[in-house]
């Protein structure tokens, strides 16, 4: 089918309130998703490779508030549901939304409209609405998802976007680094440690060393106790990501000191408490 020769126009989807502001190219697309009055916020990418979202603490209160504070400000691979609204606009191929919609095979007329004063046609493939000017090319004005939209949702404004924001959209993929999984990031903290005591304590003060290390998929973070024959010997918070380690040292008293040639062990634990 040979292609419009009238200049390309990719689209700038918006959904108010507080829904979504996607702009969509062939690199794929790029945009801010916002609600409860702007407060909770996230951005989305999308490329050839996945979806990724980067989500403010408040964003991810809601779904997920015992691990907002790990989940905040950071990117997330395959988000699942939290991008199950816009899924459909993601995967749209600019040409469903630009200069190039065509009548037949998988859209089809349902019906017409007046929009600004201009007669506009309704099409729909089953799983989308669209209005689209009624003169060729049929240029989209407005998309409505059938089976995912929220009940009496409104129809989702569609404008050209300028160039500029359509090479952002070719780069925004660089904003991306290394992201985990959001199932990834869920899983329970996993946490290793190791201990190393003084060899021979013959001094009034005993001393061990802890090493912790995540060995996990996300951040672990919360607070790290040490303990001498099940007395707190000190603690720390902790915030390391995968991979990394801290270096801890706790002292307690040596309760044999004072015997002269007296021996015996102390028994040192470390503890991992998430936040």
């Amino acid at each position: 089918m040979e292609r419009h020769k009238s200049p390309r126009h990719f689209p700038r989807i918006r959904r108010r309130p507080v829904d979504f502001d996607i702009s969509v190219t062939d690199s794929g697309a790029l945009g801010t998703l916002s609600r409860d009055g702007g407060s909770a916020r996230a951005e989305v990418v999308q490329n050839s490779a996945g979806v990724y979202v980067k989500g403010n603490r408040m964003w991810w209160q809601r779904s997920h508030p015992e691990q907002a504070a790990v989940l905040a400000d950071r990117w997330i691979a395959e988000p699942g549901p939290e991008t199950q609204l816009i899924d459909p606009i993601l995967r749209l191929h600019p040409g469903q939304l630009s200069y190039e919609v065509r009548l037949g095979s998988s859209w089809v007329a349902t019906g017409e409209q007046i929009v600004n004063g201009d007669r506009a046609l309704v099409l729909t493939d089953g799983r989308l609405v669209l209005t689209v000017t009624a003169e060729e090319p049929h240029r989209v004005l407005f998309v409505e998802l059938l089976a995912e939209g929220p009940p009496g949702a409104e129809p989702i404004e569609v404008s050209p976007l300028a160039q500029a924001q359509a090479d952002e959209v070719a780069v925004a993929y660089l904003r991306v680094y290394t992201p985990r999984t959001l199932t990834q990031l869920l899983e329970a903290p996993s946490v290793d440690v190791q201990v190393q005591p003084e060899p021979l304590c013959a001094s009034p003060t005993c001393t061990a060393t802890f090493t912790v290390t995540d060995t996990g998929h996300g951040r672990v973070v919360g607070r790290f106790e040490m303990t001498a024959d099940e007395r707190l010997a000190g603690f720390h918070q902790l915030d390391l990501p995968p991979g990394q380690s801290a270096t801890f040292t706790a002292t307690t008293p040596n309760e044999l000191f004072i015997d002269p040639g007296a021996s015996g062990d102390i028994h040192w634990v470390g503890r991992f408490v998430p936040d």
